[in-house]
């Protein structure tokens, strides 16, 4: 069952710069509490600059998109409310004074954005989430490193890098995909292959039956959008945030399917296609203003 967060808490509002790098993302948090807050904001600025495109290509929105530090070490993500928010987890849970490779970072993204339009992880899921990393390692090799990121009080990056040839560019793509396939074993995120490229399938139908459920399994352990366990008082967000606002002053935040009163994607493990239960709707941390 889950649990309603806790009342509402006015959050702190950063003097820096406005946040420019994808104007499909209405704010960016960090656990300000953290050690090296500065450095999380500024990955997770740019990791809203790097799947810009792809949020465009799909029309994706997202509330806010957060850094959470969840108790239980397994956890890697969450969406709530099809992109009322989206919380990631920038930092191994060994060492929360460092953070986890961006390909790592980007893998979550991926899986979350896809919450945005898909609920359980099922075949229709994961061929979605398949295209988007697709589509990702194709921006890699367009030479594509994003718009530019919130660091330190100003604005670096130039989207598409002109010094990089197109054989540096798919070489780096190619060792990106690889890199965040090494990352993801074991864990059941599948990636796209670096080239877009889809080769012949000639594995048994009972093989890619029992592939299919691991991967599901895998997932439902480091999603928290798809656990039941989960406590929002375990999700691990300080109620004292940095916040970059990125939309105007009077528009509410926009999610893909919004409601009054999100819902945390928690289903069945049997990863039913129907839509979650009424029941399952609750309050969550609003981080912008009243």
């Amino acid at each position: 069952m889950v649990q309603p967060a806790p009342p509402k808490t006015k959050s702190k509002t950063t003097d820096s710069v406005p946040y420019h790098g994808n104007d499909r993302i209405k704010q960016v948090t960090q656990l300000k509490r953290r050690e090296r807050s500065e450095e999380a904001l500024s990955i997770l600025s740019k990791l809203a600059s790097l799947v810009k495109p792809i949020m465009n290509n799909h029309g994706f929105r997202v509330g806010t998109l957060c850094e959470f530090f969840p108790k239980d070490a397994r956890l890697l993500g969450l969406n709530v409310n099809h992109g009322m928010k989206i919380c990631i987890r920038l930092r191994p849970a060994s060492d929360e004074k460092s953070f986890l490779p961006m390909e790592s970072i980007i893998g979550t993204m991926l899986h979350e954005l896809t919450h945005n339009k898909y609920g359980p992880h099922n075949q229709t899921f994961y061929k979605f989430l398949d295209g988007l990393q697709n589509e990702f390692d194709k921006l890699l090799m367009s030479g594509y490193t994003g718009e530019g990121f919130y660091s330190k009080g100003h604005v670096v990056g130039a989207g598409v890098s002109h010094n990089v040839s197109p054989a540096e560019a798919k070489k780096r793509a190619v060792a990106a995909a690889q890199k965040r396939a090494e990352l993801y074993k074991g864990s059941g995120q599948k990636l796209g292959t670096a080239d877009g490229i889809k080769k012949k399938q000639t594995k048994p139908l009972s093989v890619l039956i029992r592939e299919a459920a691991e991967r599901r399994a895998a997932d439902a352990k480091w999603c928290a959008s798809q656990r039941q366990d989960v406590k929002t008082e375990d999700l691990g967000e300080d109620s004292d945030v940095e916040l970059l606002e990125n939309f105007g002053d009077n528009e509410k935040p926009t999610a893909n399917k919004p409601s009054k009163r999100p819902v945390v994607l928690m289903l069945d493990s049997d990863d039913s296609d129907e839509p979650p239960s009424q029941s399952l709707k609750t309050d969550f941390v609003d981080l912008t203003d009243n």
